[in-house]
């Protein structure tokens, strides 16, 4: 099998000598679990969910018993935990930082619709003070052409 070369091994399997149904496949099962092993963790995907990692972890634990040489496995196995966290705590940390951004717009926009009202009120009241500083003009207008009339009008 590839993965012995890749990760040699010498298992011991002391303990299945203690059973006295020990037989020659328990401990070929063994390089084959930890053979299947390796390839479901180079297999991982960052959506599996957790537990799937730590029974990996567990079950190195028994082989790791049995002789065989976990380290780089488990090791793997421990920086893929890691950065599936990471990935948990940063999709954690976008969701709320997009739940600030929705309610920074929303506040943007009440207060845009509120200028607005505000503009609007403030146009017409511009509009009727515009009105009436044309009036007064007039007025003006008016009543100094009447003063330049009268005065210069004959006794």
């Amino acid at each position: 099998m590839e993965v012995f070369k890749r990760f040699p091994q010498r298992p011991h399997f002391h303990p299945l000598m203690k059973c006295k149904a020990f037989v020659v496949k328990d401990p070929l099962g063994n390089m084959i679990t930890f053979a299947s092993l390796v390839e479901k963790t180079s297999k991982l995907q960052v959506g599996n969910p957790r537990d799937l990692f730590d029974s990996n972890l567990e079950a190195l634990v028994d082989l790791e018993m049995l002789g065989f040489d976990v380290t780089a496995v488990r090791h793997r196995l421990k920086e893929l935990i890691e950065m599936k966290v990471k990935l948990g705590q940063l999709e954690n940390q976008s969701k709320e930082v997009d739940i600030q951004i929705t309610s920074e717009i929303e506040d943007l926009k009440e207060k845009r619709a509120t200028l607005m009202s505000i503009d609007v009120a403030k146009g017409s009241e511009i509009s009727k003070l515009q009105s009436e500083a044309n009036a007064i003009t007039e007025g003006i207008q008016s009543i100094h052409h009447d003063f330049e009339k009268l005065a210069a009008a004959a006794w």
